[in-house]
């Protein structure tokens, strides 16, 4: 738990205050923290609506407090308040990357392209697609913890297709989860999706953000959860390019035999590759530059036995098991 007087404690308070200003609970909340600040601050101070401004009301609040007990104690209690609302405080955070992840340099160098286009009006937006088991998933969330730093308010991730048919996403259930993501609770969320995509962009609008949007379906089905905020930046992931989709393509095929090498190395380590060495070139057509199939292959190479005869790798891109896809790099 955070010091609730540290200067990253105030500012996710400030942050978590701004996400609910479209609801009764999040003007209440800045007309208690207003208060307070106007206090500390002896003039009127606006409701922080950009990351700067943030900061800088975090800072008239942190010199305050550390300075006045009485204030710190008060400070204290109001922001234990926010917390026990329901309201997040923390930046949202991306799914765990893989151990090992291996090539995919031009990729990376693209959406790095993306990342640090200057804002011209439209959506900041990255279609990373390619065939089954080709790692998309696991590339979008290596780049975004690569690129944490561009993100400062945060990383977004919902997986529209739920890992599984029929269970898809909505773009109504997809901003409830990212609106929870962002800090509001249950009462805070809008009931119309007309409503929820106009709060998600205005508590986005001046923040800088990233979002995934994991193992999407069609272009009508992000097409609300997309912004033109300059400092977001979305990478959608799906199997291959939707008409009407107006984003940055960014391809994944398959690892070439040197990469899918080198990833097996790190895996096995060298002596085990040098044991397989026979038999490597039938693992590698088998594979087919899939990294999930590699890695499934991975544990035959420390094993005795034929490895050519053992039977196809499974290179189904669904899900059954309810994890996320991104596994499979």
């Amino acid at each position: 738990m955070l010091d609730p007087i540290s200067m990253a404690a105030i500012t996710a308070v400030l942050g978590a205050v701004g996400s609910g200003m479209a609801s009764e609970a999040g003007k209440w909340a800045w007309e208690t923290a207003g208060g307070l600040v106007r206090r500390m601050a002896g003039r009127e101070v606006v409701a922080p609506a950009r990351p700067e401004d943030r900061e800088a009301v975090a800072r008239i609040i942190h010199d305050s407090v550390h300075g006045d007990p009485e204030l710190a104690r008060t400070w204290g209690s109001f922001a234990r308040s926010v917390q026990t609302t329901g309201v997040t405080v923390g930046r949202p955070r991306l799914p765990a990357s893989v151990r090992f992840f291996t090539d995919r340099d031009a990729s990376m160098k693209l959406l790095d392209r993306e990342a640090g286009r200057k804002p011209d009006g439209r959506p900041r937006v990255a279609l990373l697609y390619g065939g089954d088991s080709m790692g998309t998933s696991a590339l979008a969330v290596h780049w975004g913890w690569r690129a944490e730093s561009l993100f400062p308010d945060g990383q977004l991730y919902v997986d529209l297709g739920r890992g599984g048919a029929g269970s898809a996403h909505t773009a109504g259930s997809a901003l409830r989860e990212l609106l929870r993501q962002l800090g509001l609770h249950h009462g805070q969320i809008p009931a119309s999706e007309a409503e929820r995509i106009d709060t998600f962009r205005r508590i986005v609008a001046d923040r800088e953000l990233l979002l995934v949007l994991d193992h999407a379906r069609s272009a009508a089905q992000i097409a609300p959860l997309l912004t033109s905020a300059p400092s977001v930046l979305t990478l959608v992931v799906a199997r291959r390019p939707f008409p009407g989709l107006d984003a940055f393509p960014v391809p994944v095929g398959p690892l070439s035999d040197r990469d899918a090498v080198r990833l097996l190395t790190k895996i096995v380590g060298k002596e085990a590759m040098r044991s397989a060495r026979a038999t490597l070139p039938a693992v590698l057509e088998r594979c087919g530059g899939s990294p999930y199939a590699l890695r499934a292959a991975a544990p035959r190479l420390l094993a005795p036995g034929p490895l050519a005869a053992a039977p196809p790798l499974p290179l189904s891109h669904s899900r059954t098991d309810g994890r996320p896809h991104h596994a499979r790099q």
